[in-house]
């Protein structure tokens, strides 16, 4: 699981495509506050779960 903090309209770019191909080779789910707004991780004994809060 990856969580990148990034604002809205950044005008750095972040994350770059590649960071996120990176990640998603990786195995990682990739959550990105800019498109996903706040998200809430919970860990119980069936694994990690990532949840978008509206």
């Amino acid at each position: 699981m990856a969580l990148i903090g990034v604002g809205e309209e950044n005008t750095y770019g972040h994350p770059s495509a590649e960071i996120i191909r990176t990640l998603e080779g990786l195995g990682a789910s990739v959550c990105c506050t800019d498109l996903h707004g706040t998200v809430v991780f919970s860990l119980d004994e069936e694994g990690l779960e990532a949840l978008a809060v509206p």
